[in-house]
Parts: C-alpha cells; sequence; structure tokens
C-alpha cells in the first residue's frame, strides 16, 4: 500500500508538471464489462464503469507516443439469474480498484494500437449473491493485482476520440498459484474490455 501511494504521489507531482512542458493529457471515460476467470462462472455480464487520467508524449525521436495515467476502475463478475431453465440464484463480486496504467502507442494509418501494464490497488470488495452481500466472502482478495491491456485508438477529431482495450491480470487477483511438476494451477484472474471516451488537452490549444 506504502510503494502504491508513493507511486501515485509521484505521478501526481509529473501531473503538475505536464502544462510547464512539451506533455499532452487526456482525459479518459467509459465503460467496463468484466468476468473473473477462476470463478467457474462464464460471460462478460458485469457491466461497471472507469475514469482516468493519462499524460503522453513522444517516445524519444520514435514515432511512439507512451503513456502514464492515474485510473478508478470497477470490476468484478456477475452470474445472472436464468428462470426460464429453472435457475433462480445470483452471484455478483464487485471490485474498485486504483490503477497507474503504463504503455506506448503507436499509429498506423488511422488508428492508433496501444499497450502496456496496469498496477492496481484493491480498495474494496464486495460479494453478493440472491440474499444480499455474502460475508466472509468466498475469495481471498489480492491488495495488489499486475495486469496487462491492449487495444485500438481512433480519433474523431483532433481532440475527442474512442478506444477499445482488452485487458487480463497477470498475478492473481485472489487465491494463489500452486507450482506443481505437471504446471501452473489455481488462481483467479479479471478479464476485462474497457470502452472508452477520450479527450485530449493539446499543448498548442
Amino acid at each position: 500500500m506504502r510503494l502504491f501511494l508513493c507511486l501515485v504521489i509521484i505521478i501526481t507531482l509529473h501531473f503538475n508538471s505536464v502544462g510547464q512542458n512539451s506533455f499532452n493529457s487526456e482525459l479518459i471515460v467509459g465503460g467496463i464489462t468484466s468476468q473473473v476467470d477462476g470463478d467457474n462462472y462464464g460471460g462478460f455480464n458485469k457491466f461497471g464503469y472507469h475514469a482516468g487520467f493519462f499524460a503522453t508524449r513522444k517516445l524519444f525521436k520514435t514515432d511512439l507516443e507512451w503513456q502514464l495515467g492515474i485510473q478508478w476502475a470497477n470490476k468484478g463478475s456477475f452470474k445472472p439469474s436464468q428462470p426460464n431453465k429453472g435457475i433462480f440464484d445470483t452471484y455478483k463480486i464487485k471490485l474498485n480498484y486504483a490503477q497507474i496504467p503504463f504503455g506506448v502507442r503507436k499509429q498506423i494509418k488511422k488508428i492508433w494500437v496501444e499497450g502496456g501494464l496496469t498496477l492496481g490497488y484493491l480498495v474494496s470488495s464486495q460479494e453478493e449473491d440472491q440474499n444480499g452481500i455474502i460475508s466472509p466472502t468466498t475469495l481471498k482478495y489480492n491488495s495488489i493485482e499486475l495486469a496487462y491491456y491492449a487495444g485500438l485508438r481512433y480519433w474523431l477529431t483532433e481532440k475527442v476520440g474512442f478506444s477499445l482495450w482488452s485487458s487480463r491480470s497477470i498475478t492473481p487477483m485472489a487465491n494463489s498459484i500452486e507450482i506443481t511438476t505437471f504446471g501452473l494451477f489455481g488462481g483467479s484472474f479479471n478479464n476485462v474490455i474497457y470502452f472508452n471516451l477520450n479527450y485530449r488537452f493539446l499543448k498548442n490549444s
């Protein structure tokens, strides 16, 4: 937790310098559809939201840009009832993360291809079924999550665009992995699709 807070402070100080140099900044908001791989329920049935602020800059003398941000993301999973099949129970995992995404992107004609890593801190977690909140929770959640993301971005105008990201945990977000002679087993992982609306504040605007 202390390391995460130190990183947030460093990034905040970094953002304060954005207006004093050649960095551009971006606001990103949007929706999330997610599932948890390893909870025995399939389907991207959990809908959430996210918002973040990013600083971007050209990477040296290349045609790449790097981006660093602070982001809030509402992830989890949801198993809905199916009365037509005689299934009336429900199950939902609600997870709120503060995240630090870092990545690079490259423009190919009108499309930007981007990808990178996110370091997330689990701010809160909750499980619910058809009867209400489950306590104690059925999963043992880890406070830190390392994930990757990859996606595409398209600018509708000079300042407004949209993007689509796919993201999955690299380290387990709950439980732990067991190493055996047959391979790795166990662990639960966030699997997320981000739908983003992007607005950038250009240096020369």
